[in-house]
């Protein structure tokens, strides 16, 4: 019973996740020779042809897409960021009132931009 006190760390990985994003554990060749007798040693756990996924980023923090702090003022005079003069000119330009205006129409341009694998987007973005 000493043996089993042991915890394991088991969690629940989704079906998709691994249909998606997995491939099988192949064992780091560290460029030494072995001889025959000695065993190759594994990382912990895992052995050749396990399904195993590297670059999953598991953190807890959720993505952030959004500023509205930033850009929330009932008037320009509100904003005071490093780029105020240049949002000024950009909303006096186009005639947008509030800084947030100007934040929802970036939002809107990017929702609607057909984005092809070429590229060729990047050059309607400024538009």
């Amino acid at each position: 019973m000493a043996g089993t006190t042991s915890a394991q760390y088991q969690h629940f990985v989704p079906q998709f996740l691994l249909k998606n994003f997995s491939h099988p554990y192949k064992p780091q060749n560290d460029g030494s020779k072995t001889s025959k007798r000695s065993k190759r040693k594994y990382d912990k756990g895992k052995y050749p042809g396990d399904t195993v996924v590297r670059n999953l980023n598991l953190t807890a923090d959720l993505p952030v897409i959004c500023e509205t702090l930033r850009f929330y003022h009932d008037n320009p005079e509100g904003y005071d960021a490093n780029d105020r003069e240049l949002l000024h000119d950009y909303m006096a330009e186009k005639g947008y009132e509030r800084p947030v205006d100007v934040w929802f129409h970036n939002l809107k341009t990017i929702m609607e931009l057909h984005m092809d694998p070429e590229g060729k987007w990047l050059l309607d973005l400024p538009k």
